[in-house]
């Protein structure tokens, strides 16, 4: 399957709206192949990073997301105790944190 296919199923399993208008590898990276990826919904575009976990390197990569899922949840009650105590505003929108100091 061609590197497109793949980047397409990809998009879907994780529900990512639109086609594929764009892509290219990001070559930075060491461990993992990185992919960047533009995304077109009608008249909106969106960019994305698709990875692909190297198997090689971490041996079990459902824990891997396990783990990205707990850090998230984790980082958001933190956010949240800091709204509370009005330390400072954050909030959430398309994906982006954005901070308002009080």
């Amino acid at each position: 399957m061609s590197i497109e296919g793949t980047l397409s199923q990809v998009c879907q399993a994780f529900r990512i709206p639109g086609e594929i208008v764009e892509y290219r590898a990001l070559t930075s990276g060491n461990i993992n192949s990185t992919y960047y990826v533009m995304c077109q919904d009608g008249q909106e575009k969106k960019d994305y990073l698709v990875q692909c976990v190297n198997a090689y390197v971490f041996k079990n990569p459902e824990r891997v997301m396990h783990n990205i899922e707990l850090v998230t949840e984790h980082i958001k009650k933190k956010l949240e105790v800091l709204n509370d105590l009005g330390v400072a505003k954050f909030s959430m929108k398309d994906n982006k944190i954005f901070v308002n100091k009080n």
